[in-house]
This record gives C-alpha cells, structure tokens and sequence, in this order.
C-alpha cells in the first residue's frame, strides 16, 4: 500500500481554497490592493489552523506574475514553485542570538529567479529574546527583496519591535460549519471509498476539533475503516492533553480530574490551553441567558486571557494556577437541585455542565 497524507496532499494551495477564512482572505488582497509589500507578515493561529499553508500561498503569490488575482497562483508556478527563493526555517531549532547571526547573512544576496525572497519563521515563539532582537534589526535594512512570514501560536512571545513591523494575520478556528465543509470536502478529494460524514461531523464538534489539520486527519482515519469515535482518538498523539476531558472536568469544578490531564501538559501547551478552553466557554457563553451562568462564563474566560507571562513555563503554572481557582468558583456555586446529570453515552457537552443559580 501507498503511504498517503491527506492533510499535505490535500492542502490549499490558492487563498479561494481555503475553507472557512473569507474575512482573512478578502484581508490579504486588501494589503495586495493597497499596494502593500511588507518587509514581515506575522501569522497567528493555533495548531493546525493553516498557518504554514497561508504562508506558502503568500510566498507563491508575492513571485508569480501570472495571476488574475492575488493569491491565485497560475498552475505552471505552482509545479514549478522550487525555482522561488523560499526558505522556511524551524525557530525551535534555531533559538539562539548566535545561530541567528550565522542565518541572517545568507540572505544578503538576491534570488535567482522570482521578485522577492521569502523566509518561513515556523514556531516564531521558540526563538529567545536575544535572538529576536537581532532578527529586529534585519527588518530595519532598506532591503525590498526578504519579505519574512513570521507563524507563532502565542504572539504574546513574540517581541513588540517584531509585530509593530508585521502585518498581522490571525487565522480563526473553524466553526462548526466550516468542520462541516471541511471533511466533506476531505471526502469529496479523498479518492477513497466514500462513507456517510455526518457521524464523524457530530464527534469532531462534540470534540471541539477547530484544526483544519486534525478535522482533515481524523477524515482520513474515517475514510480507512474507523469508526467516529475511535477517529477522533486517533489524531491524539500518546500522552497528549484531552481538550475535551479537561473542558468537561473545569466545568464541573473536579480538580482532581482536571491535574490529571494538566499533568500531561509541556510548557508550549499553555497557549493552547488557553485558546481552546477559552473558546469552548465562548461558545457557551454566547447561548447562556444573562444571569449568574453568563457572569461565571465571562469571569472564567477573562482569567484565562490574565495568565500570559514572558517565560513559557511560567506560563503554564499561570493557567494550572487559573484552573484551579475555576474549579473553586465552580464548586462555590454548586447547587445540587439543579445539576443535570452527565450522560455519560454521548460526548455531546450540555448547559448542566456549568452551575446556575
């Protein structure tokens, strides 16, 4: 058997196919429009949200001279896109002030083919205060041929100096009907035989799944013989936080069980943590009737978004410290008459999960 990826076989490669991001999109031509060529581009977004994919498409876009359309690429410079002066480097192993020196010079020379040369800064928050500082003072050169494209995860690492200087991009999860639209088309391009989405559709958004990568993953696992269920389990690496377990504990105040899964977490986890946590209590705030729920939901969210600190692990011990204190607020306004039960055989997260008066 041919060993296939779907979530690179199947990746956008033009903005138009991008599922789910037309308020991004309309925002990138608007820069192409105004006439706007940036010496740095900073793209935000969780894991597995296409970061590196915008990339890549603003990387072709800004060298191909073919297009009607900015961010649609013509066919012959995408099957030939090796010819462009794109360099993508990995900052979680390349950290240091001095590794950073040595990178920089090789940048000095012009392309030999293509406008502009592009440099991909994956994972942009690995990178130390020092070596950032020096990456600072390359944006200051009078040089219109590097336009760097920086991707982070957590921008609040990323130094001030850097972002007064990017356009920002920050790419949303997806929303439930853009899951929808996501394995449907998944399926749709899969050339593997077809079966009903709508099981896997329902367990992706019980699961919170909001990662293009991972809603496209879990499809393929779908598409091979697994069941909804067992899918969804499969695109968790071992060891890896459960969101959804960790969600569920929180809202029921259960300390112990929430240590559980915190205990799994690295310090890079914090600022998933926090994404993802703060967009489940989103979701259930904007259904919740204003009263004491909402008040709880609004009061969890803001503690989550208090706990950014300049030292990642310091980071991590900031949100473990804010969960702790949910799980007390919780547990504080528990009222047993009016605590729903749990069912158990459905992962489908309801209104009893948090306390109301």
């Amino acid at each position: 058997m041919t060993q296939r990826n779907l979530a690179v076989e199947l990746r956008p490669r033009r903005l138009s196919e991008m599922i789910g991001q037309d308020q991004l999109v309309q925002d990138v031509r608007n820069m192409f429009s105004a006439g706007t060529v940036p010496i740095s581009i900073l793209i935000t977004g969780e894991y597995g949200s296409g970061k590196t994919t915008l990339a890549y498409i603003l990387a072709f876009a800004f060298n191909c001279t073919h297009q009607k359309m900015f961010g649609e690429p013509c066919d012959y410079c995408l099957e030939n896109s090796e010819m462009f002066a794109i360099i993508e480097r990995n900052c979680a192993l390349m950290t240091t002030k001095d590794e950073m020196q040595e990178f920089l010079p090789t940048l000095r020379s012009y392309p030999s083919w293509g406008k502009y040369r592009i440099i991909i800064l994956d994972e942009m928050q690995q990178l130390s205060a020092a070596a950032q500082q020096t990456l600072l003072k390359e944006f200051e050169r009078k040089d219109a041929v590097n336009i760097f494209i920086i991707c982070t995860t957590n921008p609040d690492k990323i130094n001030q100096g850097l972002k007064d200087r990017s356009i920002v991009f920050p790419i949303p999860m997806l929303t439930k009907e853009c899951i929808a639209r996501t394995v449907n088309n998944t399926i749709a391009n899969a050339k593997m035989p077809s079966r009903d989405p709508e099981p896997l559709i329902r367990c992706l958004q019980d699961a919170y799944v909001f990662s293009s990568r991972l809603v496209v993953k879990a499809t393929e696992a779908y598409l091979s013989g697994m069941t909804a269920e067992r899918a969804i389990v499969s695109i968790r690496d071992a060891g890896e936080i459960d969101y959804l377990a960790l969600f569920d504990a929180v809202s029921w105040g259960k300390w112990d069980e929430v240590r559980v899964q915190m205990e799994k977490a690295k310090p890079v986890d914090a600022a998933p943590i926090k994404m993802r946590l703060s967009a489940m209590f989103r979701t259930k705030l904007l259904k919740a009737p204003t009263g004491v729920r909402a008040n709880l939901l609004s009061k969890f969210i803001t503690a989550l978004a208090e706990t950014s600190a300049v030292e990642t692990g310091l980071e991590l011990s900031m949100v473990c410290s804010a969960l702790y204190k949910i799980c007390q607020t919780v547990n504080e306004n528990k009222k047993p008459s009016k605590i729903t039960p749990i069912d158990r055989k459905s992962t489908r997260l309801n209104s009893s999960h948090l306390v109301i008066s």
